[in-house]
């Protein structure tokens, strides 16, 4: 799909610029995650679902991110943030396993009994923030020893 959109990347920025067209992807992405989550599918319907979530979804949010680039530039402290993140992806890849945080069974119980997927998706985030701080600690650590940088995390040596 990438390469298709790189191959005809003026018609494709035509497309995410023409508003009607990125509704109905929207309106339908969506739809579908509703169709999904109240109504049973079969094998075949949900492998289908998935396929179109990821195409619609990626591009969406290649759009998004095409819509708002300066606020992903450099100069913001969300770009920087993102960027720097975006450069540690190896030793969060690697180091996020021993930072997951187990016994949760209590709050999925209380968030599958109130289902609320806004407080689910906040409290997610939430984690998923906590771990990737306590990889890039981990990982700033780590390479404070060139050595162990070079053997655990993959920095070339000087």
């Amino acid at each position: 799909m990438g390469f298709l959109a790189h191959r005809y990347q003026e018609r494709f920025f035509a497309l995410l610029d023409n508003g009607r067209i990125m509704a109905i992807g929207i309106l339908f992405f969506f739809g579908s995650l509703f169709v999904y989550y109240h109504q049973f599918l079969n094998l075949l319907e949900i492998k289908m679902t998935f396929i179109l979530w990821g195409g619609i979804g990626a591009i969406i949010l290649f759009a998004y991110f095409r819509k708002f680039e300066d606020a992903f530039k450099k100069q913001t402290y969300i770009g920087r943030t993102l960027q720097y993140i975006g450069r540690r992806t190896l030793e969060i890849y690697l180091l996020h396993y021993f930072f997951l945080p187990g016994n949760l069974e209590w709050i999925g119980i209380h968030l599958m009994g109130n289902r609320n997927q806004t407080m689910e998706l906040f409290v997610s985030l939430f984690i998923t923030m906590m771990v990737v701080a306590l990889c890039l600690l981990m990982g700033n650590i780590i390479r404070l020893s060139p050595t162990l940088g070079h053997w655990l995390l993959g920095i070339k040596t000087k």
